[in-house]
């Protein structure tokens, strides 16, 4: 079956963030009486920020401290963060190509603002956003697999017409459940780590995935 749908992460997959998130994680970290290391923040990164908290301060997700905590690291990175961004390049000339051959769709554990503010730092906010048919982020309070059916049930693509596309190991194993193509490209965790949970394909640029797509096709 032609490929008829791609979902694809954002962190990582469009734009370097990890720096960012691991300067303020560990700032509101110190803010709050926790002296957290780089390497636990970093082991503990890709889910939503809240929970990323909880399971380093060994807190409920729900705690309104944890909820305050998360909002200001999302909020500083918004605010002051995109120095530490590094965006990839010919992200709307890869997407136009790929939106000429399936419908594109984009799920985020960010939140919109932050979204926008990376778009907007190579001014190229509109576009980005009009290459996809659908887009959830974490405002949505939808995760990650939900999405992607919700995805494939409005789009009418079933398992063998869906690829997704993320950077970290969860992202693969997420695929693996729904029973999707999953393609790993090399963000926030290694080409090694990646390969361990076995991606039914692994690039390093978003250039490669036009040619996926045409050999599934």
């Amino acid at each position: 079956m032609a490929i008829k749908l791609i979902v694809f992460d954002f962190d990582g997959v469009f734009a370097s963030t990890k720096k960012g998130y691991k300067h303020y994680f560990k700032k509101i970290f110190a803010k709050y009486g926790w002296n957290m290391s780089y390497n636990n923040i970093e082991s503990a990164l890709g889910p939503k920020s809240h929970t990323v908290i909880a399971n380093l301060t060994k807190m409920k997700s729900n705690d309104p401290l944890v909820l305050k905590m998360a909002y200001e690291v999302d909020m500083s990175l918004i605010k002051h963060g995109m120095k530490f961004v590094k965006i990839k390049k010919n992200i709307i000339p890869d997407l136009d190509s790929l939106k000429k051959m399936c419908i594109l769709a984009l799920r985020t554990n960010s939140r919109r603002p932050f979204v926008s503010a990376v778009m907007d730092k190579s001014h190229i906010r509109s576009k980005f956003y009009s290459k996809f048919a659908a887009v959830v982020t974490v405002e949505n309070k939808i995760d990650k697999e939900f999405a992607i059916r919700k995805f494939m049930k409005k789009f009418h693509a079933n398992k063998n017409e869906t690829i997704y596309v993320g950077d970290m190991v969860n992202d693969v194993q997420v695929a693996k459940k729904i029973g999707c193509t999953s393609v790993a490209i090399v963000g926030w965790h290694s080409a090694n780590k990646l390969n361990q949970e076995k991606p039914d394909y692994l690039i390093r640029k978003l250039r490669a995935l036009k040619k996926i797509v045409k050999e599934l096709n």
